[in-house]
C-alpha cells in the first residue's frame, strides 16, 4: 500500500518511502484512532514531515495529521505520532444549541454531515450527492463526539460512514471524503475460521454485570438512584432477572446527572459495554478489505462459539519486513 507525505497546506510532498514500521488504528472499541510510523532519526523529517502535515493512502481511510514526534537517541530511531481521520472526529463535539436539550437533526444523511463538519472543511469534503439515507428527528446524546455521534445515528438507518482520501489535480490540495452510505452484510457469504488460515481472536463473556447501579446527582439519601437490570437475551430493564450467586452488580457514578432521564440514558450507555458480550478479532493479509460499520462473522471450529457483528475498528500495520496486514474488530453486547 503507497502512502504520500503532504504539507500543511495539503499538497503532496512525494510517497513515504522510509517507514521501518507503521499501525494506523481506528479502534471503536478502545477509543483509540492514531497512527504511529517508525523510522530512522536522519529520515524524521523525510520529505517535508513536520507538525501538522499529513500522510495518507488514496482510495483507503489509512491517514492522519502528524501531532507528535519521539525521538530515541539510544536506538538512533524517532517515531511521528497523530489522529488519524476519525480520529480529528472524536476531537470535535456536538453541542446542544443554546437553550436545547439536544441537537436534532433531520434531512438527508450527507447534508447532516456536511453541517456538523463545518469548519473542518476544506480538509473534510462531503459529496452533495444523495445518500439513500433520511434521518428524521434523530437526537445526537449530550456532548457526544461527531465521530461516535454519527456512526450510532448512522446504525439506527442501516448505514456507516464511508472515509476514503482522494488526491487534487497536480498542484492541488488532497481532501478526506466523508460520506454516507449502506452498510453491508457479509456474514452471510464469509465466515472466517481455522479453516480461514487466517490467525483470530474470538471471546464469549459471560461473567459481565446484570446489575447496573446508577447514581446521579445528590447527597446521601437524597441522591437520584436508578437500578438497570440485564436479562438473559440482552434487553435492559428495571425488571431484576438474576439474583444470589448469579447476580454481577456494578456502579455507574454519574454525579452531574442533569435528570433521571439522562442518568437512565448514560447508565444504559455504560452498562452495554459492561454486559456479556462476544467479541471477535481477526487478522487478514490476503489483501481483502472491509470497512467500520459492515458486517462480518467467525466461527471458532473448536470451541464452536460463533460471532457475527458489524466490524467497529480496523488496525492497518506494516511490519519491519515489509509485511501488511489489516486486523479487524467486532463486538456485540448480547
Amino acid at each position: 500500500m503507497d502512502f504520500i507525505i503532504a504539507g500543511k497546506d495539503r499538497i503532496e510532498q512525494g510517497f513515504l518511502m522510509v517507514p521501518n514500521t507503521m499501525d494506523v488504528e481506528n479502534n471503536g472499541r478502545d477509543s483509540v484512532f492514531d497512527f504511529a510510523i517508525s523510522l530512522s532519526a536522519e529520515d524524521a523529517f523525510y520529505k517535508g514531515m513536520q507538525f501538522g502535515a499529513y500522510i495518507f493512502s488514496p482510495g483507503t481511510e489509512y491517514g492522519g495529521k502528524l501531532g507528535n514526534l519521539k525521538s530515541i537517541t539510544q536506538e538512533g530511531s524517532a517515531a511521528w505520532q497523530g489522529f488519524t481521520w476519525r480520529g480529528l472526529l472524536e476531537m470535535k463535539i456536538i453541542q446542544p444549541g443554546e437553550g436545547q436539550d439536544y441537537y436534532t437533526v433531520s434531512g438527508e444523511a450527507n447534508s447532516i454531515v456536511s453541517e456538523l463538519l463545518g469548519d473542518m472543511a476544506p480538509l473534510f469534503a462531503v459529496p452533495e450527492t444523495d445518500s439513500g439515507i433520511t434521518v428524521a428527528g434523530y437526537s445526537f446524546d449530550r456532548y457526544t463526539t461527531v465521530r461516535k455521534g454519527l456512526e450510532k445515528m448512522l446504525r439506527n438507518y442501516g448505514g456507516r460512514l464511508y472515509i476514503h482520501a482522494e488526491q487534487g489535480k497536480e498542484n492541488e490540495p488532497f481532501s478526506v471524503v466523508v460520506e454516507c452510505v449502506k452498510a453491508q452484510n457479509y456474514s452471510d457469504e464469509i465466515e472466517y475460521s481455522q479453516d480461514s488460515n487466517f490467525n483470530f481472536t474470538l471471546e464469549n463473556k459471560r461473567n459481565g454485570l446484570n446489575h447496573v447501579i446508577c447514581l446521579g446527582s445528590g447527597e446521601l439519601k437524597d441522591r437520584q438512584v436508578i437500578h438497570l437490570y440485564a436479562d438473559a437475551d440482552g434487553h435492559i430493564s428495571k425488571t431484576q432477572s438474576y439474583s444470589g450467586a448469579d447476580e454481577v452488580a456494578g456502579v455507574y457514578d454519574y454525579p452531574n446527572a442533569e435528570s433521571l432521564e439522562a442518568l437512565e440514558e448514560y447508565g444504559v450507555e455504560y452498562f452495554r459495554g459492561k454486559m456479556n458480550r462476544k467479541s471477535f478479532e481477526v487478522e487478514i493479509t490476503d489483501g481483502t478489505e472491509y470497512e467500520i460499520g459492515d458486517t462480518i462473522s467467525g466461527h471458532d471450529l473448536v470451541t464452536g462459539m460463533t460471532v457475527s457483528a458489524p466490524v467497529t475498528g480496523k488496525i492497518f500495520r506494516l511490519s519491519d519486513t515489509g509485511e501488511e496486514s489489516v486486523e479487524y474488530i467486532l463486538e456485540v453486547s448480547e
